[in-house]
């Protein structure tokens, strides 16, 4: 139960301070855009039903270090990695770090509603759970690059789910399907800790189709 608990509490906390906008020209990263809207949507919203997460008001950090990630084949090469795969060759429509940069700009402007909840859990309960994740996520879920943790809130819950989920694998199955904020198969201290943390979700809790309502799940 502590699963859902934890997952509903990340979602719940606040989106934090303003975010700086990434060096780039924002005119032309909304040209470039265009690609990314057919899964992400208009104001970078996410969608449940392609997968997509929510981008708007994450870090240019983060963004700007997973579209690398999937441009150099760290993230959506293997065939099994079903997003992955259909993001990867959005992510090389990018011909260099200055359109990188840009379409990064444009996203760090634009505004999106608040995710919706879907995934039931007790909020309060949940924050005993999220003290461990705080350590490197931060109090309020606003990351820590310093420490490779991205931002939690503000993100959609059934993201925060699947890749709850995908941490919970073995470590065979969990390289490909791992696919949030970790470089797959580079060393990072955020890498390490989730994958600590994952095994022990999966050792004491209720998997996640128990405790997530199965009309939930799709896309997760």
């Amino acid at each position: 139960m502590k699963y859902a608990l934890l997952i509903a509490t990340c979602t719940a906390l606040s989106l934090g301070a303003p975010l700086a906008h990434a060096a780039g020209d924002v005119a032309k990263g909304k040209a470039a855009f265009t690609v990314c809207e057919a899964c992400h949507g208009k104001n970078a919203e996410g969608n449940k039903a392609l997968g997509a997460p929510h981008l708007a008001g994450m870090p240019d950090w983060y963004l700007v270090r997973q579209l690398a990630n999937f441009k150099s084949g760290l993230r959506g090469a293997d065939p099994k990695d079903t997003f992955g795969t259909q993001m990867r060759p959005m992510a090389q429509t990018l011909a260099d770090d200055a359109a990188v940069a840009n379409v990064v700009a444009y996203i760090g402007s634009l505004t999106a509603p608040a995710p919706e909840t879907t995934v039931k859990g007790d909020a309060a309960a949940g924050k005993t759970a999220y003290a461990t994740c705080a350590a490197c996520h931060g109090a309020n879920g606003e990351g820590n690059q310093a420490l490779n943790a991205p931002k939690l809130s503000g993100q959609h819950d059934w993201y925060l789910a699947r890749q709850l989920q995908n941490s919970m694998l073995p470590q065979s199955e969990r390289r490909w399907r791992f696919v949030s904020a970790l470089a797959l198969s580079r060393p990072m201290p955020g890498s390490r800790c989730m994958s600590a943390f994952g095994p022990k979700l999966r050792q004491s809790d209720s998997p996640a189709t128990s405790v997530i309502d199965p009309k939930q799940t799709s896309g997760i």
